[in-house]
């Protein structure tokens, strides 16, 4: 699993939400889009980048 960590994500909502600090965790397709500490919690082993 890789997660990359940004400034800024905006997810592709109803809303376009953006999150400050946030990450995006993938392994071949998006597996989760969220605020980095809750990316972390669920994904620990994770290499980020």
């Amino acid at each position: 699993m890789t997660v990359v960590r940004a400034a800024y994500v905006m997810r592709m909502n109803e809303d376009f939400e953006v999150i400050t600090d946030g990450a995006v965790a993938f392994e071949k397709r998006i597996r989760a889009v969220g605020p980095v500490e809750a990316v972390r919690d669920e994904y620990p082993d994770a290499e980020f980048v």
